[in-house]
């Protein structure tokens, strides 16, 4: 596994639009091998095409996972594209939003 620097630069080289720090609730809901999970988890940044997410729990790369905005209470699938776990708060998800309403986080981005 690279160093935590380099991961954080090649997630920075994948993001394709303006983000905008933002701390929003979020729930995370998946299903794997015929179990399904759930996580809460708090947003460092977000963008129109994806979002950076500290949660509790690590998933696996490529998981189509159920984002939930607890502000809005609007949800869509995603995907998670990268992870990092950083052991003082736990993991660090990109998440790639499919097909997300344009309000999906309730603010101007």
């Amino acid at each position: 596994m690279p160093p935590r620097g380099s991961q954080k630069t090649q997630w920075l080289q994948m993001r394709s639009c303006k983000r905008t720090d933002s701390r929003i609730r979020v729930l995370i809901e998946w299903s794997e091998e015929g179990h399904t999970g759930s996580a809460e988890g708090l947003t460092t940044d977000i963008g129109r095409l994806g979002c950076l997410v500290v949660v509790q729990q690590g998933l696996p790369l490529k998981l189509r996972v159920r984002l939930t905005n607890l502000e809005t209470r609007q949800w869509t699938d995603a995907t998670v594209a990268w992870k990092d776990h950083e052991p003082t708060v736990g993991w660090e998800l990109g998440l790639e939003l499919l097909n997300a309403p344009q309000n999906f986080w309730g603010q101007e981005i």
